[in-house]
């Protein structure tokens, strides 16, 4: 049962096999929704789209979207198994500069 949900930035592990031969980094970032359990740990994720009814409701929608790039970072398994929280390093640069 979910509590709640938000937009978050989540890291994902690249394939392994896809890493060696393309010489790439070793995960990758998407925004998604991200649903919490009782306890407040993410518990499962949907696809974040641009897509809306209005304008009003897009616009709105993609400012909940931009703020999942000031939180910390969900990352996960291969099989979406949430692993942890990592902390947004490219905030803290934005922050410090002004940004």
């Amino acid at each position: 049962m979910s509590i709640g949900w938000n937009y978050r930035v989540i890291k994902f592990p690249q394939d392994e096999a896809l890493v060696k031969k393309l010489d790439i980094d070793t995960h990758y970032y998407k925004i998604m929704e991200v649903y919490y359990d009782k306890k407040g740990n993410p518990s499962s994720y949907g696809e974040a789209s641009a897509v809306n009814e209005d304008l009003k409701t897009l616009n709105a929608d993609m400012k909940l979207q931009m703020k999942a790039l000031e939180k910390n970072i969900v990352v996960v398994d291969k099989d979406y198994k949430f692993l942890g929280y990592e902390e947004n390093s490219e905030v803290q640069v934005a922050q410090k500069e002004g940004r």
